[in-house]
């Protein structure tokens, strides 16, 4: 078996234990304790794993992972509304989309600039807001801070040649921003230019 064969098995190994972990944790709240109180925090490390291993693959985990909460809601013995639950997955589908999105025009820029640096995501509750943190870093190309604010604005490029040299429409963090901000969360950025970006995300839990 190839290397990458083998990667690729742990990988979906990891995953598979992942998913397991919260298709149990789901029936123990839903059928053993019969309350609607799901520890769903765990369901974000195998929605953002998979959006960085495969990119848009990512957002069918979440997607997995949502209709299981509703159906489980539905089938359970509980008798409170599903909005709560309707709630929670709705933010599993913009966490998978948004850092699908990021990590593919990332890892695309990194492999035109042919960088041998690195994407870091942190995933984490804040303190005192409880709203869901997600930081995605890159070791890039980086950007003047007088360009940070413009980086949201659709169809933005930091200069003429950047578009021209590395490709791209400037609409991926444009619609990521929308979709972010759509679910009362906020979006922003930090660079340095020749050092990277980390783009940051929070979404109230």
């Amino acid at each position: 078996m190839k290397i990458v064969d083998k990667i690729e098995l742990s990988k979906i190994t990891v995953l598979g234990f992942l998913l397991v972990i919260c298709l149990l944790s789901i029936y123990y709240f839903h059928f053993v304790l019969k309350t609607e109180v799901v520890f769903t925090h765990l369901f974000y490390v195998p929605i953002i794993l998979a959006s960085l291993w495969w990119s848009r693959r990512g957002i069918a985990v979440a997607a997995f992972l949502a209709l299981l909460l509703l159906v489980s809601h539905i089938l359970s013995p509980l008798e409170s509304l599903i909005w709560a639950d309707v709630t929670r997955v709705s933010i599993f589908l913009i966490v998978g989309t948004v850092v699908a999105i990021l990590n593919a025009k990332m890892l695309a820029l990194m492999e035109k600039l042919r960088l041998h640096g690195e994407i870091v995501v942190k995933a984490y509750v804040g303190k005192g807001d409880d709203n869901l943190h997600i930081e995605v870093n890159d070791t890039g190309i980086g950007m003047p801070k007088e360009h940070i604010n413009n980086l949201f604005d659709r169809f933005y490029q930091g200069d003429a040649s950047t578009k021209r040299k590395y490709g791209g429409t400037g609409a991926g963090l444009h619609i990521s921003k929308l979709i972010v901000e759509a679910h009362k969360g906020k979006m922003w950025a930090e660079s340095e230019d020749g050092v990277g970006t980390t783009i940051h995300f929070t979404l109230p839990m």
